[in-house]
């Protein structure tokens, strides 16, 4: 993700190979950034957010049930990237 850079991140919750109920209340926390919401709930198993940094560095992104049990996932927001590519003959 380049700065300033915006990403949905979902957590999948299930327990004993059955989805989370939906309605189940998620906390959010990261590392860097901001969260547009640090709070949501579970549909299909699934919750989300959405993280927006203008700092470059890694955000480790945490998600915890009610119950206390947590899963994170990383996410690196960099600096602006090019590439060069090299113009050929056509042909060649």
């Amino acid at each position: 993700m380049t700065v300033p850079g915006t990403v949905t991140v979902r957590a999948v919750l299930h327990g004993d190979g059955y989805p989370a109920p939906d309605g189940t209340p998620i906390a959010w926390r990261t590392t860097l950034g901001t969260l547009h919401t640090s709070a949501s709930s579970t549909a299909g198993g699934v919750a989300q957010t959405v993280l927006s940094s203008a700092s470059t560095g890694q955000a480790v992104v945490t998600a915890t049930d009610p119950c206390g049990f947590a899963v994170e996932t990383a996410v690196w927001f960099l600096g602006s990237v090019r590439v060069y590519m090299p113009l050929l003959p056509a042909g060649s």
